[in-house]
């Protein structure tokens, strides 16, 4: 299904439709009920594959970023939707209330900078990156914990970008909670990351 949309962020109107942006949305289902956005637009590898990728899980509690190459969109800048864009069109088309929402989730993450701290989070808490476990960093952490959840929010990575920049654009005021890292299944020395807020 193609659609277009509209959202409001403080001081700025974006609008992703064919006609006026150049952006084209279609959804698909997603697992457990939720719903995946694809937005797409010519200045990205011709159209042949989404800029971003987003599902809305089906309780609209928590939005995964699949894919978000919004760096190499061609766009005219003025024109040119963010990841945090993005993410606030899917969360609005699919009506999930900003106030709602409880975590983010970056699934399979190949971001240099926050791969980089995902091993570097992973060491602090005595792990690496070939773990097969679930490993869970605290805000409220002490030590080595702090530390390796502070590595995970540094200013650059995509936890920066789709969390605290979003939260404080959108005015969701929350705060980060907790992080939960899994192995991506099939694929050794990625990960999968899930943003906790309250």
């Amino acid at each position: 299904m193609k659609d277009h949309i509209v959202v409001i962020i403080p001081s700025k109107l974006v609008t992703l439709a064919s006609v006026a942006q150049g952006y084209t949305l279609k959804s698909e289902a997603g697992q457990g009920g939720g719903k995946v956005w694809e937005i797409s637009t010519k200045h990205y590898e011709n159209g042949a594959n989404p800029v971003d990728k987003i599902g809305v899980s089906a309780d609209k509690k928590t939005l995964t970023v699949y894919e978000a190459f919004n760096g190499n969109d061609k766009t005219e800048k003025a024109h040119r939707i963010s990841m945090r864009d993005a993410m606030g069109a899917v969360a609005k088309k699919e009506g999930a209330t900003l106030s709602g929402l409880h975590g983010v989730a970056f699934s399979h993450i190949i971001h240099p900078k926050t791969k980089a701290n995902i091993g570097a989070a992973l060491k602090l808490m005595g792990k690496n990156s070939l773990t097969t476990e679930k490993v869970i960093i605290k805000a409220d952490g002490t030590g080595k914990e702090a530390d390796a959840f502070n590595k995970l929010k540094e200013a650059g990575t995509l936890t920066d970008a789709g969390v605290t920049r979003f939260s404080s654009e959108y005015g969701l005021g929350k705060k980060i909670k907790q992080f939960e890292l899994t192995p991506t299944p099939g694929k050794t020395g990625f990960f999968n990351l899930l943003v906790v807020m309250a």
